[in-house]
């Protein structure tokens, strides 16, 4: 055997104990532990727009009607389109939330939104059932 042939040996033979090692070792790990988000929960948007449409769709003043008398929250919000050319195809839901933040069974699910160029249309979501004390909306392009 040649000297050449002997370090090739000896290398293949190092990466497969190498390997073998790692196999074992990788079997016996736990789970990666999850990170905290850096964004405090009071700072996440109430209006939270997917797919880059924070540059091309704009919100208004959304109007609130509370939950009062055996009628649930419901929430109407203005949108509009900045692009001059062409409509865009959104999609949207409403999550309501509790006291403590924490959304309720029961959403919107996604609607479809055809937002002609410039012209504005209105999202409206009322909340399914009853303990409702806030909302948020995500839009995202339609799908």
């Amino acid at each position: 055997m040649t000297r050449t042939q002997s370090t090739l040996s000896f290398a293949v033979l190092t990466v497969f104990l190498t390997g073998a090692g790692c196999s074992y070792e990788q079997t016996v790990k736990p789970p990666r532990a999850g990170q905290t988000d850096m964004l405090p929960a009071h700072a996440y948007p109430q209006i939270a727009a997917q797919d880059s449409l924070d540059k091309v769709v704009r919100f208004g003043e959304p109007v609130v009607e509370p939950a009062a008398n055996g009628k649930p929250m419901r929430v109407t919000v203005p949108v509009r389109s900045l692009d001059d050319r062409h409509a865009v195809n959104v999609q949207y839901r409403f999550e309501f939330l509790d006291d403590s933040g924490r959304p309720l069974t029961g959403g919107t699910g996604w609607r479809y939104q055809s937002m002609p160029s410039r012209v504005q249309v209105f999202f409206d979501g009322v909340a399914l059932g009853g303990g409702v004390s806030d909302w948020r909306l995500i839009v995202r392009l339609a799908q």
